[in-house]
């Protein structure tokens, strides 16, 4: 991926670089180079659902924020792999703990009886676990959209959108946060993309129509 980017070949290192993400799920280096190659193909929100990943996971990431060329490393990445192999094997090795689907569903439960910040400390966790848990980064985003926390909401809805990109919820919470924050026109292109997918969403086409936008007929 790293070379069909400094090649100028974006279409294809976003192809290489997606296939990498999927198997290294915390590799801030590729979800940075992956950002930026949207970025210059002008697929924006999706370039901020990898760069929002990138900085959760890249300790470098406000310094290659500076530079044109960041100094990538190949035996960085493989000083990476070898800690998530043996952390992984670490893991494995312990008592058995809450697969992250159900953990998901506990910190749902918590949610519901007013326990948000119980339920924020489990999905931190799940999503240590899992990072690719689009569940997991939408119920944060949710309960950081409850609180008024329009930046975190923004950036776990953004992440819940890029690992899955057809789930029209993500999308659709999207939308609301950028209404939330006044960006009327990102929202309205977000509901739009939830009513692609969904076109028979009845809480998309309403806020839709609030919107301006054409809801997509049943």
């Amino acid at each position: 991926g790293y070379a069909l980017w400094k090649r100028g070949d974006f279409e294809n290192a976003i192809v290489a670089l997606r296939q990498v993400v999927r198997r290294r799920a915390t590799d801030g280096e590729a979800h940075y180079l992956l950002g930026k190659s949207l970025q210059r193909l002008g697929r924006e929100d999706e370039a901020q659902g990898a760069l929002t990943i990138a900085q959760r996971y890249l300790p470098q990431f406000a310094e290659w924020e500076k530079v044109a060329d960041p100094p990538i490393s190949p035996r960085l990445k493989m000083r990476i792999l070898r800690r998530r192999e043996s952390a992984a094997r670490h893991f494995g090795a312990r008592v058995p703990v809450m697969r992250p689907s159900e953990a998901v569903h506990e910190a749902e439960a918590l949610a519901d009886v007013g326990r948000e910040d119980e339920a924020l400390a489990i999905l931190e966790g799940v999503l240590k676990r899992a990072p690719d848990l689009a569940e997991a980064h939408l119920l944060k985003a949710r309960l950081y959209f409850r609180r008024g926390n329009w930046r975190e909401a923004a950036d776990a809805a953004h992440a819940a959108a890029f690992w899955n990109p057809q789930w029209a919820p993500a999308h659709l919470l999207l939308a609301r946060i950028y209404l939330a924050v006044g960006e009327r026109e990102r929202a309205r292109l977000s509901v739009e993309r939830a009513l692609a997918l969904d076109p028979n969403n009845a809480e998309a086409r309403e806020l839709a129509r609030s919107l301006g936008a054409s809801p997509r007929k049943p």
